[in-house]
């Protein structure tokens, strides 16, 4: 009988851990779009009128 609630408890921390790494990649996945996303945004602002010079050569 402890065996199988020492079972249980392991599954059930096995669990908990596996949910809350999942919340974390889930988080670092939306800062890495969101920083992607400012980046490429202030490149394209920047480098619009940059290309639109080169182009104007």
């Amino acid at each position: 009988m402890r065996k199988l609630f020492n079972f249980l408890g392991l599954l059930v921390a096995g669990a908990i851990v596996i949910i809350i790494m999942i919340i974390l990649v889930l988080i670092a996945l939306v800062i890495a779009v969101a920083l992607f996303a400012a980046l490429f945004g202030l490149a394209g602002r920047i480098g619009v009128p940059i290309i639109d010079w080169i182009m104007s050569l």
